[in-house]
C-alpha cells in the first residue's frame, strides 16, 4: 500500500513538473521572434532602407486619401520655404564675396543675414495659398476636362495650353497681391509692382512651366499633382528668387510666382 501512495506522488509529481516545464518553454516562434525584430532595430539606427521608404510613401498616400487638403497644405509648407531660404543663402553668399572685392567694411558683411521674416512669409504663402489653390484647381479642371485614356492626346496639350494661358496668368497676379499683403504693402504698391514684374515674371513661368505642366498632366497620377508641383516649385523658388533680387534696389523678394 505505501508503495502504491509512493509511486501514485510520485507521478503527480513528474506530471506537475512536466506541465510547469510545458509552460515555461518558450515557444520556436517566441524564440525565433528576436531574430525577426532584430533587422528592423538595426533599420530604425541607420539610413533608411528601401522598406522603409516604401512604408513613409504609403503612409503618405494613405494620409493624401483620409486628410488630402491638410497632408498637402503641410507638405507645402515644408518645401516652400526651404527653396526662399535656398535663394537667401546664394544671395547672401553672393553679396558678401562682392563686399570682399570692394573691400567694404566688416559691418556692411555683418548686415548680410536671411531675412526669416521673408521665410515666414512663404511658409504661410506654402502653407495655404498656394496647395490650396492648386488642390481645388486641379479638381476642377480635371472635372471640367477629364483625363484622357491615353495621356499622350490632345486633351492634354488643350489642358496644359488653357493652365499656362488663362491660369498661370491669373495665379501670378494673385501671388503677388497675396505676398505683398502678407508683407504689408498697400494696394498701390502692389499695382506698380504688377505692372513692373508682371511680364518678366510670367515670360519666365512659362519657360519653365509648360513642361513641367506637361509631365504633371501626362505622367503624374491626380493624387500627386500638388506635391509634384511642390516639390518643382523648390528649384523655381530659388531660380526666380535670384533672378528678380540680384540688386537690393531691384523689384521686391516677393516677386516669386509659383506654378500655375
Amino acid at each position: 500500500m505505501h508503495d502504491r501512495r509512493t509511486c501514485s506522488r510520485t507521478a503527480m509529481l513528474t506530471l506537475l513538473a512536466c506541465t510547469t516545464t510545458a509552460f515555461l518553454t518558450p515557444s520556436p516562434r517566441q524564440i525565433s521572434s528576436p531574430l525577426i525584430r532584430r533587422p528592423h532595430q538595426q533599420r530604425s539606427k541607420g539610413t533608411l532602407s528601401a522598406v522603409d521608404a516604401n512604408d513613409l510613401f504609403q503612409g503618405y498616400m494613405g494620409l493624401i486619401h483620409t486628410h488630402p487638403l491638410l497632408t498637402k497644405c503641410a507638405t507645402s509648407a515644408c518645401i516652400v520655404p526651404l527653396g526662399d531660404l535656398s535663394a537667401q543663402v546664394i544671395e547672401t553668399w553672393k553679396a558678401k564675396k562682392a563686399a570682399l572685392a570692394e573691400e567694404k567694411p566688416k559691418e556692411d558683411l555683418d548686415d548680410m543675414s536671411i531675412d526669416w521674416k521673408r521665410a515666414v512669409r512663404f511658409l504661410i504663402f506654402g502653407a495655404t495659398l498656394q496647395p490650396i489653390w492648386n488642390h481645388y484647381y486641379f479638381q476642377w479642371f480635371d472635372g471640367l476636362i477629364p483625363p484622357p485614356a491615353d495621356p499622350v492626346s490632345m486633351t492634354n496639350v488643350l489642358k496644359v495650353t488653357l493652365d499656362q494661358g488663362i491660369q498661370a496668368p491669373i495665379f501670378t497676379v494673385i501671388i503677388f497681391a497675396y505676398l505683398d499683403f502678407l508683407e504689408g504693402k498697400n494696394l498701390q504698391e502692389t499695382k506698380d509692382q504688377i505692372k513692373r514684374d508682371f511680364w518678366p515674371c510670367i515670360t519666365t513661368n512659362w519657360w519653365v512651366w509648360i513642361p513641367i505642366t506637361t509631365l504633371n498632366y501626362v505622367f503624374i497620377p491626380p493624387d500627386l499633382r500638388v506635391l509634384f508641383v511642390n516639390v518643382a516649385f523648390l528649384g523655381w523658388c530659388v531660380f526666380l528668387s535670384l533672378l528678380v533680387n540680384k540688386k537690393d534696389e531691384g523689384p521686391s523678394s516677393q516677386n516669386m510666382t509659383s506654378e500655375t
